[in-house]
């Protein structure tokens, strides 16, 4: 009878494909109108961009990718270090990595879902992503699969065949093997408020304009 209740709880923890579907197609849609507006800002980060960040961030369960990227070394850290983490790397990824959302330039119905054969937590999601090349913007094709956990809060993401979690990891692995916990910590703080004073960058010729 155990048995069959823990199954049955399991079953009523994995969200439909249909809501995960529909949630990976919100989530696509709000990083491209956050691509809109940081291209109509030329990079600037206006209150729209910044609600658009937040209300994207909400959705992502930073402990989890937290959690999944430091390994064994997250287990051994105090609560006031894993706060203090968690807020440094929410923060470079809204300060660093969702500004990128400029290269995004398809609409939502340009963009192509589908159902990913690995599990039905995870949705694939083609698009086009500008890339610089000597100078000069090209468009190529970009694939990523977003990953939910039962509260349809994304937790990882899979992009171009790597695991973000994983690439983080190994990162983090290759600095920890030269320096402790908090001088990493400090390094991820400078980057980031070097991210936060950098200027826009001039923009790039396309090519064929």
């Amino acid at each position: 009878m155990k048995k069959w209740l823990v199954v049955l709880l399991l079953a009523l923890q994995v969200p439909s494909q249909a809501a995960v579907m529909d949630k990976t197609k919100s989530f696509v849609s709000q990083l491209l109108e956050l691509g809109r507006l940081s291209r109509e800002s030329k990079g600037v980060l206006t209150e729209q961009s910044r609600a658009a960040i937040r209300n994207l961030s909400s959705q992502i369960d930073f402990e989890a990718l937290a959690a999944k990227s430091l390994g064994g070394t997250w287990k051994n850290l105090s609560a006031t270090k894993r706060k203090d983490f968690l807020k440094t790397l929410q923060e470079s990824i809204e300060v660093l990595l969702f500004p990128k959302a400029d290269r995004l330039t398809a609409s939502l119905g340009e963009v192509k879902f589908s159902q990913s054969p690995k599990s039905p937590r995870q949705v694939l999601a083609r698009t086009i992503f500008e890339t610089t090349r000597q100078g000069e913007l090209v468009e190529k094709d970009i694939e990523f699969e977003l990953i939910f956990d039962a509260r349809e809060r994304v937790i990882d993401t899979i992009l171009e065949g790597e695991l973000v979690s994983g690439n983080l990891k190994r990162q983090f692995d290759q600095a920890l093997k030269k320096k402790s916990f908090d001088q990493l910590l400090q390094q991820m703080k400078k980057r980031l408020n070097d991210g936060k004073l950098k200027k826009p960058a001039p923009e790039s010729k396309k090519v064929g304009a």
